[in-house]
């Protein structure tokens, strides 16, 4: 893909691990029911969570031209 100069591209990389020591209570009660240890969700489990988090909020964002979520 190649940006025009009005456009920008973000990668993120999230640390598992301080997402999970810190994860809030909204969040932990929209997902927790897709994790097997509701607890201690895996890596893989955490990943699906925040793809479907951030799918959800740039889908409504019209100020996003266009997204892609890869892991």
């Amino acid at each position: 893909m190649e940006l025009g100069e009005n456009n920008m591209q973000i990668t993120v990389t999230f640390d598992f691990d301080l997402i999970r020591a810190e994860m809030n209570t909204e969040f932990k009660t929209k997902y927790k029911s897709d994790w097997v240890d509701q607890n201690n969700p895996t890596d893989a489990e955490i990943t699906k969570s925040i793809k479907d988090e951030t799918l959800e909020g740039l889908g409504s964002d019209k100020r996003v031209s266009t997204f892609e979520v890869t892991t």
